[in-house]
């Protein structure tokens, strides 16, 4: 599971927000503000796990592809409300009777529609569309920004290459950091240019190359 906290929010009143995440789904409290307070960003921060190498991080993935952005839209992620967790910390809504439909409990995210052009990893297969999710967008007039993600559609990037975990009808990054990088024909790179190729990859061979391996 994932714990994710606001730890910081601009033109607000200081709010607290907890969502655990999991692979089935995610249960979230709304985040509680002043009467007062106008909020217009929210910016939060999430608790992913960690792969020490690209070995780890390939066989984690459900699959990993290298795909074309063929466009974004805005959601709202629905929460699953666990019924048989009572411990607080590991389930914000223990004690709770909210219906994972209520809009309040939802969380936005942008999903990105992606063409995927290779497979290294998994059974998706060239050709296909697929959605990827990826944590913030707007909801109610407030931006909430996971401050470890960029959103594909703010990179001057239109090629990727994703280590996906299967969401279903939809998949995830393995972690938002680690997960992705924008590709320039054989040339990788980190999102934008201030951020790190993950695991020091620069090419899509080295990539191509270890998934083999699994």
């Amino acid at each position: 599971m994932l714990l994710m906290k606001i730890v910081s929010a601009m033109r607000a009143s200081v709010v607290a927000i907890a969502i655990v995440c999991s692979s089935c789904g995610c249960t979230s409290n709304t985040p509680q503000a002043s009467p007062s307070a106008s909020s217009e960003k929210i910016a939060f921060h999430a608790d992913y796990p960690n792969y020490p190498s690209l070995e780890a991080a390939l066989s984690t993935a459900d699959a990993v592809v290298a795909g074309t952005l063929l466009g974004s839209r805005e959601d709202l992620l629905r929460p699953d409300v666990p019924t048989d967790i009572d411990s607080p910390l590991a389930n914000p809504q223990a004690g709770t009777t909210a219906d994972r439909n209520d809009p309040e409990l939802t969380l936005p995210v942008t999903i990105a529609t992606i063409k995927v052009t290779q497979t290294m990893k998994g059974a998706v297969k060239v050709g296909t569309t697929i959605d990827v999710t990826q944590y913030g967008g707007k909801k109610n007039g407030t931006l909430y920004q996971e401050l470890d993600t960029v959103l594909f559609h703010n990179t001057s990037a239109k090629e990727f290459v994703l280590l996906l975990r299967n969401q279903g009808d939809r998949f995830n990054l393995i972690n938002p950091t680690q997960g992705a990088w924008a590709r320039t024909g054989n040339t990788l790179a980190g999102l934008t240019n201030g951020t790190a190729s993950p695991y020091d990859v620069h090419t899509i061979d080295e990539v191509t190359k270890a998934a083999s391996k699994l």
